[in-house]
């Protein structure tokens, strides 16, 4: 089995880590190789989860967004699983979905109280092209500022939509690959139809996937 390993140097990550995703998968879209590298190499790392992902379909006739709470959870529990990770902690802040912008100075006091300056916080590119993403990437940034962490970008929707960006760090999954794309499977809410009206169609179409869970992960930063 190829192992998980950075193409050049490898970013500092400190003592600790906190992985902060905007919604249920987009902390295994983002970065499911580099949690695994460091659960290895036995950095203590926390995913910060800021909403529950109930807007996903907010106009589906067949799913309630509290049926998409539970839903979403389960799934994002049974990909770490599946990535050999289940024992991270998920702290679930409840921020509203596809509307934390509005939050978007209380997700900094939030972050602000969890790290210090031995912390990295991980979270999307600023420029991901999702307005959540983009929130979370300013709230992180912020804080960072704030406390003297340090903060890293990763593309996601980036990587789908062909915008241009300059990675610091490549990590190659190896081996991982494969069980990424296994855990992200298990997004089953967000890869496939709940349903045969449009509006329950999926979220994350097959070729956004397999962009999506590349063999590769990058980093931008640190800022």
């Amino acid at each position: 089995m190829t192992p998980v390993q950075w193409v050049g140097s490898e970013p500092e990550f400190g003592q600790r880590v906190f992985v902060v995703a905007p919604h249920p998968d987009d902390e295994v879209l983002g970065c499911a190789g580099i949690m695994c590298w460091l659960d290895a190499a036995g950095t203590d790392v926390e995913i910060i989860a800021v909403t529950d992902g109930d807007a996903s379909h907010a106009r589906s006739t067949c799913i309630t967004g509290s049926e998409l709470v539970v839903r979403r959870d389960a799934e994002r529990r049974a990909a770490l699983e599946e990535l050999g990770v289940a024992h991270l902690r998920i702290e679930r802040l409840g921020f509203p979905d596809s509307r934390v912008a509005g939050r978007e100075r209380d997700l900094v006091r939030s972050l602000t109280s969890r790290i210090d300056r031995e912390s990295t916080v991980i979270v999307p590119w600023r420029h991901d092209g999702h307005p959540d993403h983009e929130a979370v990437a300013r709230a992180g940034l912020a804080a960072a500022r704030t406390t003297g962490a340090r903060c890293l970008e990763v593309p996601i929707w980036t990587r789908v939509r062909g915008r241009r960006y300059s990675a610091t760090h490549v990590l190659d999954l190896g081996s991982t690959a494969a069980r990424k794309r296994s855990a992200a499977a298990h997004f089953q809410s967000q890869n496939e139809a709940l349903g045969p009206d449009p509006l329950d169609g999926p979220v994350v179409h097959p070729n956004e996937l397999e962009m999506l869970t590349s063999s590769t992960e990058v980093i931008i930063g640190p800022r």
